[in-house]
C-alpha cells in the first residue's frame, strides 16, 4: 500500500537525519522483533497464526465485516479511525518537541495512508497505474485515518499528548515507554533523545501485532525526537504495527539477499544502501530479484511416459493457462526421445475470444540429450490478460519427445496454480502434456 509512495519507506525503509551528524540510521523493527521471539517462542506461533488468518479472510472478506469497527462517510467510503497518543519523555531537552511538530507528524502520516503525498508521484513501473485488468490502482488509499485523541482512558478531554521528565530520555528502550494508554484503545508513540546501547543503530522501532499480542505493555512505536517529521519515520512505523514487513523482507539487512514482504503491490527486492540515494529510480527496480524468483510451479519431474513422434501444430499438444499478472517464464523442461542434435521449435501462444490464435513468442531448442530431460530457458513474457484470454506452449516442431500418463487424480500435482498463473491440461486423453516444472 503506502510502502511504495516514497524512496526511503518503499525501497530503502532506511532512515536518515541531520541532527544525528549526517549519520544514517536504520529501523530497528526487525531487530527487536527478531530478538523477542527468541526469548518468547509464542510470538512465533502467534505470527503463524495471524499469517494464515490474514490469507484465509482476504480472498472473503466483505465490507460488513470490518463496519463495527470503521465510520463510514457521507459519500459512502469506510475509514478506520485510530487514535494516537505521543509520549513525551524528556529531560527539557531538543526532545521537548512541540505539540505543533507532532500536529505536523500526523498530518505527513495521514497523507502517506490515504494517498495524498507528492511522492506517489515517483512510484516505478510496473506499480504505477493500475493493477492489470482493472480501474484499482496499484497504490491504495488505506482507508486509515489517524488522529490525536480527544479522550485519555478515563474520559477526560486530551490533546493527544504527555509529557514525562526522564532520564530515560537519554536510554530509550522498552523501559522508557512511560505511561502508555491500553494499546487495543489507542496507538502508542513515545519520543526520546537518544537510543540505549542496545538500540543504538535504531533511528526508531514498532513491535508487530503477534509480539504486540505476547507483551502489550510495550506495544508501540519509539522514536528518536529528530525523526518524527524526517523521511515518513512515524508512518513507516505504524505501517509496521500493522503487520507489514520491508520490501526486502523480515531483515534489517537491506542489499545482501532477495526478500519480500508477503505484499503482491511490491516485487521482490534485495533494498538499496541509502549512501546511493535515489536518484535514479530505474536503479530501484530488482530486476536480478524478480528473475530469482525462479518458483516451480509444474510438475517435477515425469512419472511415466509414452513414447510419440509427433509433428502435429496442434494445441491439444501442449498446456493451456491464463495469466492475470505480467510474467516471465525463464525455464521449462521437456523429454525429447529424437537423436541428440535434433532441432525443436517451441511456441508461446494467445487465444482471445472472438480471434484466431496468435504466436506471442518461440524459442529454438537443439537437443543435448536423448530420453532424458532437456531444460529450456526460452524467456516467454507473457503479459497479463482477463480470464476470457489463454495462452498456450505448444510445439512448433516437434521431432518426438515423452508425455506425462499421470492424471490429476492420481498425480497429487494441483493442476490450478493461484499465484500468478492458472495452468490446465488442453488435452482430452488424460496425458498431462509434454512441458514440466517451469520456472517463473
Amino acid at each position: 500500500m503506502m510502502k511504495k509512495l516514497l524512496c526511503s519507506l518503499s525501497i530503502l525503509g532506511l532512515l536518515a537525519t541531520s541532527a544525528q551528524a549526517q549519520k544514517v540510521l536504520p529501523c530497528g523493527t526487525d531487530q527487536v522483533n527478531n530478538d523477542l521471539i527468541k526469548l518468547y517462542p509464542e510470538i512465533a506461533t502467534k505470527n503463524a497464526a495471524l499469517s494464515e488468518e490474514i490469507a484465509g479472510k482476504l480472498s472473503k472478506l466483505t465490507k460488513k465485516d470490518l463496519l463495527p469497527f470503521a465510520k463510514t462517510t457521507a459519500d459512502g467510503f469506510t475509514i478506520y479511525d485510530v487514535p494516537l497518543v505521543f509520549h513525551v519523555i524528556h529531560d527539557y531537552g531538543q526532545e521537548y518537541v512541540s505539540d505543533d511538530s507532532i500536529k505536523r507528524c500526523v498530518e505527513q502520516t495521514n497523507e502517506i495512508f490515504n494517498k495524498y503525498n507528492a511522492g506517489r508521484f515517483d512510484v516505478i513501473a510496473p506499480f504505477a497505474g493500475f493493477i492489470n485488468n482493472t480501474s484499482t490502482e496499484y497504490i491504495g488509499d488505506g482507508k486509515i485515518y489517524w488522529h490525536l485523541a480527544k479522550k485519555d482512558p478515563m474520559g477526560n478531554p486530551t490533546n493527544g499528548v504527555t509529557r514525562r521528565r526522564s532520564y530515560l530520555t537519554g536510554y530509550g528502550g522498552d523501559l522508557a515507554k512511560y505511561d502508555q494508554w491500553p494499546p487495543n484503545n489507542y496507538m502508542n508513540i513515545w519520543i526520546i533523545n537518544k537510543m540505549s546501547d542496545v538500540h543504538s543503530n535504531a533511528a526508531a522501532y514498532a513491535y508487530k501485532p503477534a509480539t504486540g499480542a505476547v507483551i502489550p505493555y510495550y506495544d508501540g512505536v519509539i522514536t528518536l525526537f529528530s525523526y518524527i517529521n524526517q523521511d515518513n519515520t512515524i508512518a513507516h512505523e505504524l505501517g509496521h504495527e500493522l503487520n507489514l514487513y520491508h520490501p526486502w523482507g523480515s531483515t534489517n539487512s537491506p542489499g545482501v539477499a532477495c526478500g519480500d514482504d508477503e505484499v503482491l503491490d511490491t516485487p521482490p527486492t534485495k533494498g538499496h544502501d541509502p549512501a546511493g540515494g535515489c536518484s535514479d529510480l530505474k536503479d530501484l527496480y530488482d530486476t536480478a530479484c524478480l528473475y530469482r524468483r525462479d518458483i516451480p510451479i509444474a510438475k517435477q519431474r515425469i512419472d511415466s511416459i509414452k513414447i510419440i513422434s509427433d509433428t502435429t501444430i496442434g494445441l491439444s499438444r501442449g498446456i493451456a493457462f491464463r495469466n492475470r499478472t505480467a510474467t516471465t517464464i525463464n525455464e521449462l523442461s521437456f523429454y525429447p526421445t529424437a537423436a541428440i542434435g535434433s532441432t525443436y521449435k517451441i511456441g508461446l501462444m494467445r487465444k482471445d475470444p472472438g480471434f484466431p490464435e496468435t504466436l506471442i513468442d518461440s524459442a529454438i531448442v537443439v537437443t543435448t540429450v536423448i530420453d532424458s530431460i532437456q531444460k529450456v530457458t526460452p524467456n516467454f513474457v507473457i503479459p497479463p490478460a482477463d480470464t476470457n484470454t489463454t495462452f498456450f506452449i505448444v510445439f512448433m516442431q516437434n521431432p518426438g519427445a515423452a508425455r506425462d500418463t499421470i492424471t490429476a487424480s492420481t498425480s497429487g500435482y494441483s493442476r490450478g496454480y493461484d499465484y500468478t498463473i492458472l495452468i490446465k491440461n488442453v488435452a482430452t486423453d488424460n496425458f498431462y502434456n509434454y512441458f514440466y516444472n517451469w520456472r517463473i
